[in-house]
């Protein structure tokens, strides 16, 4: 019972996150394009990781500092949205998700044989 708590939490967390780095990024107008590729919450309820990716004109770590720098706005806006489901609201650890390029990479290798 507790697991598919847990997934349907970090599922609609997920969406409603993805919404709010939307939001984020279009007020921003700087050309990024960010993509939640998935959320998971700890049984506790207290840590939700975010994997991301991105293409833009910014690096890696700059966009890691820019999420860092937003994390307290973003959380705010999220619990505003997710209320009645936490008493307290789950820390946010963003993670830039590297499986894309580890696809890409492979791929490349693989042509070269």
């Amino acid at each position: 019972m507790q697991v598919s708590r847990k997934s349907k939490v970090a599922q609609v967390v997920g969406k409603e996150l993805g919404n709010i780095m939307l939001e984020m990024f279009k007020q921003q107008g700087e050309g990024i394009v960010f993509t939640l590729q998935a959320c998971t919450i700890t049984s506790d309820l207290s840590l939700l990781r975010a994997y991301y990716t991105f293409f833009g004109s910014i690096s890696r770590e700059e966009m890691a500092n820019l999420l860092e720098n937003n994390i307290r706005v973003i959380r705010k806006k999220l619990s505003t949205k997710i209320k009645n489901e936490f008493r307290i609201m789950p820390e946010i650890r963003f993670i830039y998700d590297t499986a894309t390029e580890e696809q890409n990479r492979i791929g490349n290798i693989l042509k070269g044989l």
